[in-house]
């Protein structure tokens, strides 16, 4: 009888943790690819970068954005006059452009593309995509750069195109980004 009841008090204990256990999908990390990673200085000419007011981060040439389609790709850029798309734009080569132009209908069958562009000065650190969290139907880029202190003040737009299974966002309403500083610059290679 005393083994009986133990083993019924222990179900209902493990029933209670089961109930208080938090969603898994709340902060949940997903799994990712990184398609392009990559500071351009502090001018990234052809793409209306060049005379913004770089305080102003509602600017519109700093992007924080997913994308299901194609369709959504090229009217995206077409919002932010991002001319990737544009053949009589002297830029249509730039490595930037050639970059955004690979996404195509068949990408976009089974993944989402997250775009973070932004002008900072990091001390021209490292940077990397840390983790992307889900939490709230909002996704969180954390993208990490060293523990160093500055060795020089250089302003610099970032580029990130971040390729994710397009199941694991789904329900992603806002895309955001935040800074991380972890780990040693040999981590960055």
């Amino acid at each position: 009888m005393k083994k009986k009841s133990f083993f019924i008090l222990i179900i209902i204990i493990l029933s209670m943790f089961t109930a208080c256990t938090p969603n898994i999908e709340d902060n949940e990390t997903i799994p990712f690819n990184v398609g392009l990673n990559d500071h351009y200085g502090p001018k990234l000419s052809g793409f209306n970068f060049e005379d913004i007011d770089i305080k102003d981060e509602r600017s519109k040439y700093f992007l924080t954005e997913k994308t299901d389609s194609l369709e959504d790709l090229i009217k995206l850029c077409d919002e932010k006059e991002y001319s990737f798309f544009n053949e009589n734009d002297d830029n249509y080569d730039h490595e930037l452009s050639q970059k955004v132009r690979e996404y195509n209908d068949t990408f976009f069958q089974r993944n989402s593309l997250i775009m973070v562009f932004y002008y900072e000065n990091t001390g021209d650190y490292p940077t990397k995509i840390d983790s992307l969290n889900i939490e709230d139907n909002v996704i969180t880029v954390k993208i990490a750069k060293p523990g160093l202190e500055a060795v020089n003040c250089i302003a610099s737009w970032y580029v990130y195109l971040i390729e994710v299974n397009k199941e694991d966002i789904k329900d992603v309403d806002k895309v955001e980004a935040t800074h991380i500083i972890k780990g040693k610059i040999e981590d960055y290679n």
